[in-house]
């Protein structure tokens, strides 16, 4: 049943970058808390750990949000990796990625009638981890003020530092500071970073992506509403975005012109009457 056992989060957590987002925040942990934690059948498809079969009006209903709120916040996750989500049957099965790294299994006991002895040891290596994982503690401030006075609140660790060393962006592959500095959309730099890593763009591509954001600014999409339509950093180097083929802004239209004189000359207003 889900009202029973629990979930682990991390500190590191405080610097995620959807922290602040109160509706992707929800259904990021509302996933943690209702995915399988280990498989099970239905209708003859296996959903394993880690995911869960669902629509989007169900879960909207069991967060009493809007199914849009829900799908803008899915995006969010699937644009930065931490959830998938793929059609089943009229259900999609919502997976969360690194959930066997957030949520390790330890192991227990099987023998309850074990010798003092054993159970001693066992005591003992548990004060031993309790105090491994307490000089892994890291109390973050938040990413926003929204998270002010929170961090006491949170009882999360980070056991081992897996998780949050799986959350940390890396060192920037060369030309990223580059590559955000040209990119008119500053917003959510940690995703960025994790795609620009993973791209790691040669010295041709660099100078390909450049002149395509150079490009892009002077577009007629990019330039709509004030930017609206700009893309965020990430999903365009996802998308290969550079490959893109935009019409500029100022491209001029073909407009059509009337010779009001020759109309004249050829009789066509003849047949209007023009008195008041």
């Amino acid at each position: 049943m889900l009202e029973q056992g629990y979930i682990k989060l991390y500190r590191s957590l405080l610097r995620w970058e959807w922290y602040d987002d109160a509706n992707t925040f929800r259904v990021f942990v509302h996933l943690l808390l209702t995915v399988n934690h280990e498989p099970q059948k239905w209708h003859g498809i296996t959903i394993d750990r880690g995911q869960r079969l669902a629509s989007f009006s169900k879960i909207a209903g069991e967060l009493r949000l809007s199914v849009q709120n829900i799908r803008t916040s899915i995006d969010h996750l699937k644009s930065t990796g931490e959830v998938t989500c793929r059609s089943q049957g009229g259900h999609s099965i919502f997976t969360v990625v690194n959930y066997n790294l957030f949520q390790q299994l330890t192991s227990q006991p099987t023998n309850s009638q074990q010798s003092p002895n054993k159970a001693l040891t066992n005591d003992q290596q548990q004060r031993k981890n309790d105090k491994n994982i307490e000089k892994e503690k890291n109390i973050l401030p938040p990413k926003s003020p929204q998270g002010e006075g929170q961090a006491e609140d949170l009882t999360v660790e980070t056991a081992g530092g897996a998780a949050e060393a799986a959350i940390r962006p890396k060192t920037p592959v060369q030309g990223f500071e580059e590559f955000w500095k040209a990119f008119p959309k500053k917003a959510s730099k940690g995703s960025a970073l994790k795609a620009w890593n993973k791209l790691r763009p040669g010295k041709e591509l660099r100078e390909k992506i450049m002149a395509a954001i150079e490009r892009a600014k002077k577009s007629e999409q990019w330039n709509r509403e004030n930017g609206r339509f700009i893309p965020y950093p990430a999903t365009w180097l996802h998308a290969q975005g550079w490959e893109d083929e935009l019409e500029p802004q100022n491209k001029a239209k073909a407009q059509t012109t009337y010779n009001i004189e020759a109309f004249e000359k050829s009789g066509a207003f003849d047949d209007l009457d023009w008195r008041p």
